[in-house]
């Protein structure tokens, strides 16, 4: 990947039906962001979630959130 800003978003399938399941809120998989940005109703923003990618590369880690 080229240097410079990139957002990442991740999620547990944990019934591996290929699709992030949810109750009428609320999400009934594991789900993260870059940045461990919080989110209540809806997504975070770019600036939330942003994370720089160096030309030497970079790791970066991330928290899983379960929900109900």
């Amino acid at each position: 990947m080229k240097p410079g800003h990139y957002a990442i978003a991740q999620y547990h399938d944990e019934n591996g039906d290929h699709k992030f399941n949810r109750t009428l809120l609320m999400p009934k998989e594991g789900f993260g962001f870059s940045n461990d940005a919080p989110t209540s109703i809806g997504l975070p923003s770019f600036d939330a979630v942003r994370t720089a990618l160096p030309a030497s590369g970079a790791v970066v880690r991330m928290k899983m959130r379960y929900r109900g």
